[in-house]
């Protein structure tokens, strides 16, 4: 993935300014295609997924979105669902481990809470909860190797930290990896999801193994899922097919009722079982 995403942007665009987090997915989308069918339906104007929930950091109800990335993966019939909150340094990241970041967001993806009811995209109460895998809420951190190549650190959420300091809503975020990061083998793994690496490439690898994000076993979820894809595909009947395979196939709505203009950038995999094993 790593080749085939400097080669995108690159090829795309000479100029590094021009490089953002949406060129980024259309890139991991690319590169995916090659192994699967992947598709990257991207953010539209409406309701972008902000959900409200209460702080503990600032003892009031605060809105955030999701996550930058939604990722749904398929295979067979089993199903998988991440939040990829994202970041792009546009210099090379020094030190390695610290990035500048919203505390609020963090903390939304650290700890999980349930979210308001009220919630204006319609996410289930439980979305960030309803599994305990770790994946569920990640970050992925875009930056610049020594060579100047673009690489990624991803990273379960609750492994960050904040720099703590009190009143501050935004600030350094710390991961705790190694003082050899970024290494071309780091990575750790628990049962069957990547926890953390500092390389796209095992990543990529960690995706088509079916071992990023948490099983999507609770009911409300998977009909919010389907309820989500059959809204886009009612607004681009174009999508067809690409979209209508990934909708899961359940029995009833189980009292999800979504009807939101819009929706936030949703990467959706689909993986053979050849891959994946």
């Amino acid at each position: 993935m790593k080749t085939e995403i400097n080669n995108y942007v690159f090829t795309q665009s000479s100029l590094k300014q021009n490089v953002g987090e949406i060129k980024l997915f259309r890139a991991m989308e690319s590169s995916l295609n090659i192994h699967c069918s992947a598709i990257l339906v991207e953010e539209t104007h409406g309701n972008k997924g902000h959900v409200r929930f209460s702080s503990n950091l600032t003892k009031k109800f605060e809105k955030r979105e999701i996550a930058d990335l939604i990722i749904i993966s398929k295979s067979n019939n089993d199903y998988k669902l991440s939040f990829l909150q994202a970041k792009y340094h546009r210099t090379k990241t020094s030190p390695f481990l610290e990035f500048y970041g919203d505390y609020l967001q963090l903390e939304l993806l650290k700890t999980r809470p349930n979210i308001d009811k009220s919630n204006s995209f319609g996410f289930p109460e439980n979305i960030l909860n309803f599994s305990k895998y770790r994946s569920l809420s990640t970050y992925g951190i875009f930056y610049h190797d020594i060579s100047g190549s673009i690489d990624m650190l991803y990273t379960t959420a609750d492994l960050l930290t904040d720099s703590g300091v009190a009143g501050r809503i935004k600030g350094k975020i710390i991961f705790p990896g190694n003082v050899t990061c970024p290494c071309l083998n780091c990575s750790t793994s628990f049962k069957d999801e990547l926890i953390s690496t500092c390389n796209i490439d095992l990543f990529e690898r960690a995706l088509l193994a079916f071992q990023v994000g948490a099983p999507i076993i609770d009911v409300k979820v998977k009909a919010f899922i389907r309820k989500m894809l059959q809204n886009i595909l009612k607004r681009d009947p174009t999508l067809g097919d690409r979209i209508t395979r990934f909708i899961p196939k359940i029995d009833e709505d189980y009292g999800v009722d979504l009807d939101v203009v819009g929706n936030p950038n949703i990467l959706l995999i689909e993986i053979e079982k050849e891959i994946r094993e």
